[in-house]
């Protein structure tokens, strides 16, 4: 049973495998795939390398202009000018005049410009869900679109497929429409979105991704503005803390959290077009994403869309969040009450539809962005797959080296759009494309220094939270620090935040104990919910967690209303950062599903989120009870302690977590990170000698503990090795200036 909401860096998932197996093509309608390819002149697939562009062109109306010449045809590789060598009008008649109509002087002159006329080509459409960067919300409207586009324009003469979590769904291509309809109901979003938009607006809040990337980067202004921020919105807990370096550390942890789901949705895409090369003819790729976080990830992106050019793929995007395309940047929030005018420009942008953008643009689609009208957006894609030009050039330069050519293409016609895609890779014909998942990022900077800070002894954080892995801390540099070396961040508060859809679709099957005195009563959750229920959950898989929190106050006077409607406002209130009423719904699920165990940790988080620490390790105690084997408890508890500042117990705690789970690796690691703190806090001053004293019996069992979980492994593995490294530097540190250096 999932408790609470991992943050960890998400794992890598399956890429494509064994979709595009040898002879899979021969196997699929060969008299149909026969057909196709006696439509297409053999003169555009030759031996040397002859690069193919599929052209849109339409008029200010958005209809195909059909009367183009070869002549109005200008194509630029890399900016230099080349020869249009064939060119080709797919699925239209042409609306020039034939060439027995004109007079026979003209006519040599007409067959030479007029373009070859080709039949539509059999429709390839593939759609790919981004499962790892989509809200539930959003991705339902355009589940339904996609589900009527199939039913409206999929015949069975158009292949299709449909990839969700880095998979071919079925593992194949069909031509069977029912088979599609079923793998895209069957889709679910991951929900990591939704836990990286909710991670956002926890304390020391950030607007968006983006402005974590600025600071990450070392951007002075964008970091002002946000210690700002955090310190207005300092709870009371914290106020006499200076915030920047827990805004520094949140900055490096909401950057690495997004890096990994680009990385592993770059490697599927990367996947699919070498495995699309191998069909005859144009494909389209529909991408539903809520965009993605592509800084540090051009160099992958660029070779997904040289890949696509390879394959004669056109993508088109579709930002799933439609009209509520601000929510990401948490648009209900307001930024500083004072200026906040960068970070807010920054949210402004939207700028994690740079790579949806691109992948759209560069391959010659287009991008579906705010609105809801999915359905309209996508009868266009299916009309850009029946009608366009086919132009073809040999490039002048001949070094096919692999690298990324620029590709532009000009209609000598006025008020026209034109669309193709944006470049190539130069590869010899007979060259198997090669798949990279590097970046090619640049190492990050050091995190800026801030004068305003003042000096923390190097410590490590507060360990992290049970299932809430931290941002691995760099190890020291041997020797004396540089000069304006930022401090080591504050210990960060415990994170318990709750797993919320999961949680609610479990709570939902749970049938609530007889009705006491003050618990809510039991009603059937599908049946009877009421309208504000649903529609406070729509609102809150949408993120609008303002409309949540309205409708859900109207439901849960209900006294018949559903435990899962107390939870999911609580749920509501904790995104809001209210905190005491988060715990009165939550406490209402407790009184009515005593057994359901995920609340508990809820509660201890809510609890201490108000500045109740106490109630939160009395709750845990509860838990402890009726759960004593279950290590993520103890865990919970050793975490509640090191807040309240009480070690000694907070290392009992872990020991506790580490004898029942022994193979768990989390224990270890908090037990590690409490007796590093322990290890610190020993040093003191002893007057009658004058020398500092440190207890090095517990940076040896600190060592120990990490070694451990180093062995087991885990989503820390990073932060446990950097921890060992400072230990070890502590001890020579220690050694040679004593402890109280």
């Amino acid at each position: 049973m999932s408790r609470r909401s991992s943050i960890a860096l998400a794992a890598l998932p399956a890429v494509l495998a064994v979709i595009f197996s040898p002879g899979l093509t021969a196997r699929r309608q060969p008299a149909q795939a026969a057909s196709a390819a006696q439509a297409v002149p053999p003169t555009f697939r030759t031996a040397t390398q002859l690069v193919q562009v599929d052209v849109i062109v339409r008029d200010k109306q958005g209809k195909f202009v059909s009367d183009l010449k070869r002549s109005d045809f200008k194509i630029f590789d890399d900016g230099q000018p080349q020869t249009v060598e064939t060119f080709a009008l797919v699925g239209a008649p042409p609306a020039t005049p034939t060439a027995e109509a004109l007079a026979p002087a003209e006519q040599a002159a007409a067959k030479i410009e007029a373009p070859t006329l080709l039949p539509p080509a059999r429709p390839v459409i593939i759609f790919v869900f981004d499962n790892q960067h989509l809200l539930p919300g959003g991705f339902k409207n355009v589940q339904r679109a996609a589900e009527d586009f199939l039913n409206r324009e999929f015949t069975g003469n158009a292949i299709g497929g449909v990839v969700a979590n880095g998979e071919m769904v079925g593992n194949r291509l069909t031509s069977d429409r029912q088979d599609l309809e079923k793998a895209i109901k069957g889709i679910k979003p991951s929900g990591d979105s939704l836990f990286r938009r909710l991670d956002l607006q926890d304390w020391p809040r950030l607007l968006s991704t983006e402005e974590a990337a600025e600071i990450n980067a070392g951007n002075q202004e964008v970091l002002r503005e946000a210690v700002q921020r955090a310190i207005y919105e300092a709870p009371a807990n914290m106020k006499n803390f200076d915030p920047t370096p827990n805004v520094l550390e949140k900055a490096q942890q909401i950057t690495a959290q997004a890096q990994p789901a680009t990385t592993s949705l770059l490697r599927t895409l990367q996947v699919l077009m070498v495995g699309l090369e191998k069909f005859e003819g144009p494909k389209t790729i529909v991408f539903v994403s809520d965009g993605f976080y592509s800084d540090q990830s051009w160099p992958a992106l660029q070779q997904v869309i040289g890949l696509a050019a390879r394959a004669r793929v056109r993508i088109y995007s579709i930002d799933a969040r439609g009209l509520n395309y601000r929510g990401d940047n948490v648009g209900q929030l307001q930024p500083n009450p004072t200026s906040d005018q960068l970070t807010q420009m920054l949210a402004d942008a939207d700028v994690q539809n740079d790579g949806p953008n691109s992948l759209a643009v560069d391959t010659g689609g287009f991008a579906i962005r705010h609105t809801n009208e999915f359905g309209k957006a996508l009868d266009q894609i299916a009309e850009d797959t029946q009608t366009y030009y086919l132009v073809g050039f040999r490039p002048t330069n001949t070094d096919f080296n692999g690298k990324f050519r620029k590709l532009e293409v000009k209609v000598d016609r006025p008020d026209v759009t034109v669309r193709a895609r944006k470049g190539y890779l130069a590869l010899p014909p007979s060259a198997t494309p090669s798949i990279s998942t590097s970046t090619s990022a640049p190492p990050a900077p050091a995190a800026p220094p801030s004068a305003a800070a003042p000096h923390v002894p190097a410590a490590p954080s507060a360990p992290a939270a049970p299932g809430q892995p931290e941002t691995p801390a760099a190890p020291a540099a041997p020797g004396a620090p540089a000069a304006g070396t930022p401090p080591a961040p504050v210990p960060a508060a415990p994170r318990l935040r709750p797993a919320g859809p999961s949680h609610v679709q479990e709570l939902e099957k749970t049938e609530p104990a007889a009705p006491e005195s003050g618990a809510v009563r039991s009603s059937p959750p599908d049946e009877n919910a009421s309208s504000e229920a649903k529609q406070a959950w729509a609102h809150y898989e949408q993120g609008d967690l303002e409309g949540a929190a309205s409708d859900f106050e109207q439901a849960v006077k209900d006294r018949s209303a559903h435990p899962w409607v107390h939870y999911a406002y609580g749920l509501t209130q904790y995104g809001l950062r209210k905190y005491p009423e988060a715990v009165k719904e939550w406490e209402e699920v407790r009184k009515a599903v005593p057994e359901f165990e995920p609340v508990y940790f809820d509660l201890a988080d809510g609890y201490a989120q108000s500045g109740d620490p106490q109630h939160a390790l009395k709750l845990l105690r509860t838990a402890a009870d009726r759960w004593p084997k279950d290590p993520e408890v103890h865990n919970a508890i050793g975490v509640i302690q090191v807040k309240l500042g009480v070690l000694d117990d907070a290392v009992k705690s872990f020991e506790e977590a580490t004898k029942v789970a022994p193979a768990d690796g989390l224990g270890w690691f908090n037990l590690g990170k409490a007796y590093e703190l322990r290890y610190i806090k020993s040093r003191h001053y002893v007057s009658s000698t004058g020398q500092w004293t440190i207890n090095e019996d517990y940076r040896k069992r600190a060592v120990a503990a990490f070694q451990r979980y180093v062995k087991i492994g885990g989503p820390f593995l990073e932060s446990a090795r950097s921890e060992l490294l400072r230990l070890q530097y502590a001890a020579i540190r220690d050694q040679k200036d004593g402890p109280g250096r």
